[in-house]
């Protein structure tokens, strides 16, 4: 595989490749708790950065890559200043908005580090 073409190249490299789905194709619900530390630094960032409190949003009928972060055992939130736009016809990004995930994200790891 590709993965052990790099582990030829660079013994300190391991992987574990983890299932994404269970036997029946289903793969289960997942979050990450609200008082996880990742969650509390985004909250302290979006109201610091964008001067407004966050919002939840927990109803995803797709699936991100985060949930094989979160069955490894990794916080993982998934994070956008604005959600206008997304997932249908002309869907566009913003560059303020991305100006402004940017902005939260350097907030949020700043606070994170300490």
């Amino acid at each position: 595989t590709i993965l052990d073409g790099i582990k030829a190249d660079d013994p300190n490299f391991n992987y574990e490749i983890l299932p994404s789905t269970e036997e029946d194709g289903y793969t289960p619900a997942n979050i990450t708790a609200e008082d996880s530390p990742l969650v509390l630094a985004l909250q302290d960032a979006v109201r610091g950065v964008l001067d407004k409190e966050p919002e939840f949003f927990r109803t995803w009928a797709g699936a991100t890559d985060g949930r094989l972060y979160r069955f490894a055992g990794i916080d993982t939130v998934g994070f956008g200043p604005s959600g206008e736009n997304a997932h249908g016809a002309n869907e566009a990004v913003f560059v303020d908005d991305l100006i402004a995930q940017a902005q939260v994200y350097q907030a949020a790891i700043r606070q994170l580090l300490g």
